[in-house]
């Protein structure tokens, strides 16, 4: 070897960063004592290893003990966590679920209210439409019955003759004499002849007053025992005397008395 390699190769010993990996690992102390053991070296070696933790685990069991309560105790707290953890999540979900069902519950009850708010307003408007249309149906029953009551008074008037005004007089002075106390209809004629009317007049005038001579029997049946006493026969006598008819005179003291 060259003066000038020997000076090369013991620099490179001495600069630690120009060694090679096996270099740096063969300078470490353990590493070099082991290195000159050889094979049979390093199974003794692994054998005193081996003897020492068996010793190590004799002599302190305790300690051994003691690793094994921690690891259990960590294994345990572990399990303890993930417990936790899968409860917490559980939680979660249930909650997610409740919450979801509360909104879906909230919803259908919106949907149910807006339902029945619909229906009310369709029921409203129904109301509102056979109500309207009940009120056209009156309103058009009662311009029907106008109309047919303007047609009976055209009709009447036109079948009417036309009066004479002797007759229209006698009709009016009947109706006078009817407002104020009752009358048979021969009592009522003669009170009109008596006024000077002719007969005629006086038959046309009683016969167009549109009265009823049973209700006109009963009225003077009753005037006569608010002032006097009499037998049932005694008051129909009185008033087939005034002029009623047997018929009439029998209906109205039957009635009033």
């Amino acid at each position: 070897m060259t003066e000038a390699s020997y000076s090369q190769t013991a620099s490179t010993r001495n600069d630690p960063e120009r060694l090679s990996l096996w270099q740096r690992f063969k300078r470490w102390p353990l590493v070099a004592r082991i290195s000159t053991l050889g094979c049979g070296g390093l199974v003794a070696l692994f054998a005193l290893l081996l003897m020492l933790a068996v010793i190590i685990q004799v002599v302190d069991p305790e300690g051994a003990e003691e690793r094994a309560s921690e690891a259990e105790e960590d294994r345990m707290a572990q399990e303890d966590q993930e417990a936790e953890e899968e409860a917490e999540r559980q939680a979660d979900e249930e909650a997610e679920a409740e919450r979801q069902a509360e909104e879906e519950e909230a919803a259908a009850e919106a949907e149910r209210e807006a339902e029945a708010e619909r229906e009310a307003e369709e029921e409203a408007e129904r109301e509102a439409e056979e109500e309207r249309q009940a009120e056209e149906e009156e309103a058009e029953r009662e311009a029907e019955e106008e109309r047919e009551r303007e047609e009976r008074t055209a009709e009447e008037e036109a079948a009417e003759p036309d009066e004479t005004s002797g007759q229209r007089n006698a009709r009016s002075s009947a109706e006078s004499y009817l407002n104020y106390t009752s009358f048979s209809r021969q009592g009522l004629i003669e009170q009109l002849e008596f006024e000077d009317f002719s007969r005629d007049d006086a038959e046309y005038a009683v016969d167009n007053v549109g009265v009823d001579w049973y209700e006109q029997a009963e009225l003077s049946a009753q005037s006569y025992l608010d002032y006097a006493s009499f037998s049932l026969q005694g008051l129909i006598d009185q008033l087939i005397f005034e002029g009623f008819t047997p018929e009439q005179a029998e209906h109205g003291a039957n009635e009033a008395y």
